[in-house]
């Protein structure tokens, strides 16, 4: 094909960066037409540019299975493709490769730009070149929830660590999870986190506690969360796929793994309880959250959550309270009638949010929630002993009998009877709380 005839055959072109704003395009000499906004898969956006007058970072595209980047395809005459050659560097900051962009079943083959030498870690590329991704991402009718994640990304300081932790992905195998939330890690982090610690989950501002798994198939770059992990953190659905950031802080919190209890957890965000279970010193959840705790109102559960002293070292704040299933079905709440309890949310009185380190400014913090299985120990036992105690007294007699044939001490048959008592009603109680509340 020859230069003329290159001039007058359109060409597709996938703007994922700056370019997806109109204002940008009509700068560059050449003409050019928005048909819509499509999605490239298996790819995630980065900022691995690094700009040599500013320092500052350019958007990237950096192949990642399961992810995707949302932008515009662009129909543009040789002209056009000429002027964004020259614009983003070809052959010395950026080169063409051609994708397959896909928009409600509809795959088209374009070309776009991808930076040749990577900086890593990314590079803020500041405000104001986000902000001009964000009015191209509007203008274009991208996808709300990728305009808020690029919105998300706006939030990160200039000066600080810049999409700084692990990219995460959903989990696949829960096998090691023992019914607690679990975060996975590459093998080439068992030094830094050890599975016999729970490690603290962060993003914008929310944290969880959750124990550590390792799998040497998982990129190191990478982390695979639980679906409770993701929902509190909200990363969850769709967002999951834009190539979200957390950051991991080990813990001294120790992963409690118990011989014969493995007891299912929960992962919610606290809220206040209306007025009517305000005062009560209980936590409220809802009745369903409560089956599958393994429990029943009335019995205890312990919450865990994490704050951070002044050196920004993690520590472990711990209640334990009754648990019951609210006295509403609905209430006003932040301005409007909403189902009480929510699914979604524990809700904790005063005094217990004051022992948690939760403060008003800090509700919705994430929790850790799992039966309090010392007090229902204790519970259980003085049931199943009394009654099991009471029905081994008639054993007194026999029992007795059989210590006068071996000629043993009076207190034989005593000792024996509450010996096999106790034996029997810790076996029961135990068989029972671990038929309940086994993962």
């Amino acid at each position: 094909m020859t230069d003329t005839e290159q001039e007058f055959k359109p060409l597709l072109y996938f703007a994922y960066g700056s370019n997806m704003s109109l204002e940008v395009m009509s700068k560059l000499e050449g003409n050019f037409k928005p048909i819509d906004s499509f999605q490239l898969f298996d790819f995630r956006l980065a900022f691995t540019r690094k700009k040599q007058k500013s320092g500052k970072g350019a958007a990237d595209i950096i192949p990642s299975k399961g992810n995707k980047v949302w932008g515009v395809l662009y129909e543009i005459d040789y002209l056009c493709q000429k002027a964004l050659d020259k614009k983003e560097g070809l052959g010395r900051a950026y080169e063409r490769i051609e994708v397959d962009v896909t928009r409600r079943g509809q795959s088209l083959q374009a070309y776009t730009y991808t930076v040749i030498e990577k900086h890593f870690p990314e590079l803020h590329p500041g405000d104001d070149y986000l902000q001009t991704m964000v009015t191209g991402a509007v203008q274009n009718k991208l996808p709300k929830a990728y305009v808020n994640f690029l919105e998300a990304i706006r939030q990160n300081v200039e000066g600080q660590e810049f999409r700084s932790g692990f990219f995460a992905t959903s989990t696949q195998d829960r096998s090691m999870a023992r019914g607690i939330s679990l975060v996975k890690l590459s093998t080439e982090w068992v030094k830094e986190f050890p599975n016999n610690r729970l490690v603290s989950v962060q993003r914008n501002n929310k944290s969880v506690l959750a124990a550590i798994a390792h799998d040497s198939s998982i990129n190191p770059k990478e982390c695979e969360l639980d679906q409770s992990i993701r929902n509190v953190l909200g990363i969850n659905g769709k967002r999951l796929s834009y190539g979200q950031t957390i950051v991991l802080m080990s813990t001294d919190i120790k992963n409690r793994k118990f011989r014969l209890f493995s007891p299912r957890t929960l992962v919610l965000s606290v809220l206040r309880p209306p007025l009517a279970d305000s005062e009560k010193q209980i936590c409220v959840l809802h009745p369903n959250n409560i089956k599958l705790l393994g429990i029943e109102e009335g019995d205890y559960i312990r919450i865990t959550t994490c704050s951070f002293n002044e050196n920004r070292e993690v520590q472990k704040n711990t209640l334990v309270r009754r648990v019951y299933g609210g006295s509403q079905n609905t209430v006003h709440y932040y301005g409007e009638h909403v189902e009480y309890p929510s699914i979604q949310n524990l809700y904790v009185d005063y005094d217990g949010r004051q022992v948690l380190d939760i403060h008003r400014d800090h509700l919705k913090t994430a929790v850790l929630i799992e039966p309090a299985i010392g007090r229902l120990f204790l519970s259980k036992i003085l049931y199943y002993g009394i009654a099991i105690f009471l029905s081994f007294i008639a054993l007194i007699d026999p029992i007795n009998d059989v210590a006068d044939q071996m000629n043993a001490h009076p207190l034989f048959a005593t000792v024996i009877s509450v010996g096999i008592a106790t034996l029997a009603s810790l076996t029961v109680v135990v068989y029972d709380i671990r038929s309940k509340i086994h993962y």
